[in-house]
């Protein structure tokens, strides 16, 4: 009887464990190693590192998806680039309480059941660089990157933001 205990703890175990892997349990890429926003060179440096905090630290993943199918709890972010500006994607990552966002592709609207978190905020606490990266890697799904390298590598808070910097004027939505 011993043997067959073991054997059926050691199956589950191995189980349990390949489950937490498959599904993500623990398992934060981005925060493995340190991002150096400062070295960013170029806007494909900016859009990796972007990618890097979407689908590891940022945890927005986890809800949204890139794929044309969205099947995920909350907006689909394919194509974001060129439906979405610059000035709305940093309002709604900042102050996600700002807009109620409805599916209007759809023939009825369809409210997500998820809350968007504040993601400059804890838990997730991205900072203001980190918050551009983002942006600039969702600009990259269809549409320009307009966030610069030079903007990311300034050591900013989210009091000096680009809000306060009046570079956000009007929300503007295109399709």
């Amino acid at each position: 009887m011993g043997i067959k205990r073991s054997i059926l703890l050691a199956v589950l175990i191995v189980a349990g464990l390949a489950a937490a892997y498959i599904l993500g349990f623990g398992i934060h890429p981005a925060n493995e190693g340190k991002l150096d926003l400062d070295s960013v060179s170029d806007n494909k440096d900016l859009v990796n590192i972007g990618k890097t905090i979407f689908f590891g630290k940022g945890q927005c993943a986890l809800c949204h998806t890139l794929d044309a199918e969205g099947r995920g709890k909350c907006p689909n972010l394919a194509g974001a680039g060129a439906r979405l500006t610059r000035e709305y994607l940093y309002e709604t990552l900042t102050k996600p309480e700002a807009y109620v966002r409805l599916d209007y592709d759809s023939v009825e609207p369809k409210k997500y059941p998820a809350r968007m978190p504040t993601i400059n905020k804890p838990p997730i606490g991205l900072t203001e660089p980190e918050v551009l990266a983002v942006i600039s890697f969702l600009q990259s799904q269809g549409g320009e990157v307009t966030v610069s390298p030079a903007e990311v590598g300034q050591k900013r808070s989210f009091k000096d933001s680009i809000v306060n910097d009046s570079i956000i004027k009007v929300v503007t939505w295109t399709k």
